[in-house]
């Protein structure tokens, strides 16, 4: 008896000092202050430039030379730590980035003139809400939306499959250390 009673009072003493532990941290926790890293040169707000935008992933791509101030988030970033442009030279782009690279390409030779980015995506967003008001839908665009939804006028179709946009989410400390 003598034995599991001190067996029962090592074990009450190890779970009462981690428990003493536990709360003592929780309530001196809002004296700990992390390092606020708001003031660091790589947490700066960039402009984002898609990279189908970046005078510099397409230079081998495009006949017309963009503004080299437009650069893609990784060409922005790399400059500021090395100091100097990024080096590309086979850039890979995904599908959706080609069909943009392709189609603008073919605007400005068909134009004869140099088309901007926004121009381009103007004239992807008109082509594809044509296309969706004549209820020629891709599979993915087909599986967002419901059996009755399909049924719609073509018009409400291209309502519904409208991109949502999302706000840009801002400043998470504020440069005071431990607020966020």
């Amino acid at each position: 008896m003598a034995e599991e009673l001190e067996k029962v009072s090592n074990e009450t003493l190890k779970n009462t000092s981690c428990i003493q532990f536990i709360s003592s941290r929780f309530v001196l926790q809002v004296y700990w202050r992390r390092a606020c890293n708001c003031e660091d040169f790589l947490m700066e707000q960039l402009d984002y430039e898609q990279r189908v935008g970046c005078s510099n992933c397409t230079k081998h791509i495009k006949k017309t030379p963009l503004d080299p101030s437009l650069l893609c988030l990784i060409c922005q970033y790399y400059e500021k730590i090395t100091g100097k442009r990024r080096d590309v030279k086979e850039v890979v782009f995904f599908e959706e980035e080609e069909e943009i690279l392709d189609r603008w390409a073919l605007a400005e030779c068909i134009r004869k003139r140099k088309i901007s980015i926004e121009e381009i995506y103007a004239i992807i967003e008109k082509d594809t809400s044509e296309r969706q008001k004549k209820k020629e839908l891709t599979e993915e665009e087909r599986s967002m939306l419901s059996e009755d939804q399909l049924k719609l006028d073509g018009s409400r179709i291209v309502e519904l499959l409208k991109p949502f946009e999302m706000q840009d989410g801002g400043e998470i400390c504020g440069g005071v250390p431990g607020d966020a």
